[in-house]
């Protein structure tokens, strides 16, 4: 027998308590989650038949439930409250627009998820909840994704997602010591946010089988190795966007990971829609086709008129459908990638650095993307020395800047060289009778403020106090995209047709009003307990746990098994 010495008596005592409260505070769900693929399994509930059976007939606004235990296990306020605020801008969001058809009329019993049977903490009883989330974090630093998400539980009999996950990367969260999160960053979180939700509710591969009356010749893969979807109402979004009745499949992504391809809509089709496979630097709408493919799941009645613009290959005919940047001649959308002399704003001025280089997706056509993803719409680093030279320079990042081509720069300072240099200037478009102007401010972070007006397309101006001289752009192009909100909608709301959509207790042209006595108050659920009442009391606890005052407390028996180990490891030091 190996006798152990002092140091690893104590060392042994430690693993004895870590063993014992990792079993409390492990990481169960990730775990099965990262380990097994998605496989859809059905689930009944507890239907029942009372005076709002009408309901099931008519339909009702979605409504939606989450599990935040993982969030607050990893004791980092400041991410917990970045996510369920934007959690809860994002399901405000879809309360606006989409009914379900066969609402849950009685209680969701949460017990299994597409891996089996849950950890025993998140198996609960739900009620007044078309969808339940189980949210949760992760450090991945390999990979680029932000969050990803999907459904593990469908509703029997019409296979509707009612339970499903959203996982957040901590790489592209705040670090520990930051306090703050910027409206800036907010405002693509919430975007995020409602990006994964899409993917559980209707658009995942997993999901298409599932479709109400769908048939096997409406997804898949076409002869050209395209998956598609040909769905009566994406197919009409798609005829009327693009103007083309030809198309007869929506072409889905067909490269990427797994959870990717297949799951998001062509990049070189609808690049500025949210549910493409990625959202760069800049402009991204919540475009028809989304709201489309909600209705033709057969789950959901959609308000078909809520959603935003789309002006990526508008009106641009079958050749753009079918040949996109090979169509001649080359369509606006896409640049040309063996001339690098071009504007560096993006395809709707929406930042700066832009250069013209093939995406990840599309290995073909050139685009105009952001090298470091940075927009023109606000700042993230402080540190960063090439938007501190900009700022020097006369740029402002903030809510309404766009991206102008520009070497301005003050009297007394390094003139740039690059003659496609682009800079970040608040703007604003003006209309008078049937001509459109463009005012543009220069220098307001370095209280040198020049305004100047964009009268005609190309026009060359020199400003008062600077060196070098600014491009107008392209006027009336200029001013028809305009996608964003008054101060990102200050975090609480998310920006459709230029009007914020606040969250509930939020009202304002920017969601800066706080309505105190409509305010949303975030639940704080008890990590033990398995199920609640309707006034979300606790009600039964998970195994070794009691019940004490609506709160799970250790029971007896595993208090005493605790002391039985410390006892233990407390006798091998001694002896």
């Amino acid at each position: 027998m190996k006798i152990l010495n002092s140091t690893n008596k104590i060392t042994l005592v430690l693993l004895i308590f870590v063993l014992t409260f990792s079993n409390i505070h492990a990481n169960p769900l990730l775990n099965k989650i990262n380990q097994r693929e998605i496989k859809i399994i059905k689930q009944k509930t507890n239907q029942s038949e009372n005076e709002d059976s009408q309901r099931n007939l008519q339909g009702s606004t979605i409504r939606f439930s989450y599990d935040d235990q993982e969030l607050r296990e990893y004791n980092n306020t400041l991410h917990t409250k970045i996510i369920l605020n934007a959690l809860k801008v994002a399901f405000n969001f879809y309360e606006q627009f989409v009914q379900v058809k066969n609402p849950i009329l009685d209680e969701l019993e949460v017990q299994n998820c597409y891996f089996g049977d849950l950890p025993i903490q998140f198996k609960k009883t739900i009620k007044n909840s078309d969808m339940h989330f189980i949210l949760g974090l992760t450090l991945d630093i390999k990979e680029e994704w932000i969050a990803k998400a999907g459904a593990c539980s469908l509703l029997y009999p019409d296979n509707r997602p009612v339970v499903g996950f959203i996982i957040y990367n901590l790489k592209f969260l705040p670090s520990q010591d930051k306090v703050s999160f910027s409206n800036f960053e907010y405002d693509k979180l919430i975007k995020v946010t409602i990006h994964e939700i899409f993917h559980a509710l209707v658009f995942s591969e997993s999901l298409y089988k599932y479709y109400v009356n769908i048939t096997p010749d409406q997804y898949g893969i076409n002869k050209d190795g395209k998956p598609f979807l040909a769905l009566p109402e994406i197919l009409s979004f798609a005829q009327q966007h693009f103007r083309c009745n030809q198309i007869n499949q929506v072409y889905l992504e067909g490269s990427g990971q797994q959870g990717t391809a297949g799951s998001h809509w062509s990049k070189s089709l609808f690049y500025q829609d949210l549910m493409t496979g990625y959202i760069l630097a800049g402009d991204v709408t919540w475009s028809g086709i989304n709201n489309a493919l909600l209705k033709d799941s057969g789950w959901y009645e959609v308000q078909m008129d809520f959603h935003d613009r789309l002006f990526w290959g508008k009106n641009q005919g079958c050749d753009f459908y079918f040949k996109t940047c090979n169509a001649q001649p080359r369509p606006k959308e896409f640049c040309d990638l063996s001339n690098n002399q071009q504007p560096k704003t993006g395809f709707n001025y929406e930042g700066y650095n832009f250069q013209c280089q093939q995406t990840l997706l599309d290995k073909e056509c050139g685009f105009q993307i952001s090298l470091d993803n940075k927009s023109c719409y606000g700042r993230v680093d402080k540190f960063n020395s090439e938007e501190n030279i900009m700022e020097n320079a006369g740029s402002s990042f903030d809510w309404n800047s766009k991206g102008i081509t520009s070497n301005l720069s003050p009297f007394g300072s390094v003139p740039f060289t690059d003659a496609y240099q682009a800079q970040c200037y608040p703007q604003k478009c003006i209309q008078n009778g049937n001509k459109m102007s463009i005012e543009l401010t220069i220098g307001s972070k370095i209280n040198k403020i020049q305004k100047v007006i964009c009268e005609e397309d190309g026009q060359i101006l020199k400003v008062e106090g600077y060196n070098g001289e600014l491009v107008c752009p392209q006027i009336n192009d200029f001013c028809e995209q305009q996608f964003n909100c008054k101060n990102h909608c200050s975090g609480r709301g998310f920006c459709m047709n230029q009007k914020c959509i606040c969250a509930k207790g939020y009202s304002g042209d920017d969601c800066s009003i706080i309505n105190f006595d409509e305010i949303q108050v975030l639940d704080i659920l008890d990590p033990f307990c398995t199920i609640y009442n309707d006034k979300n009391e606790c009600i039964k606890c998970s195994e070794q746990f009691s019940l004490i005052g609506n709160q799970c407390q250790m029971s007896t028996s595993s208090q005493i098994l605790l002391i039985k180990y410390v006892l233990i490891g407390l006798y091998l030091i001694l002896f």
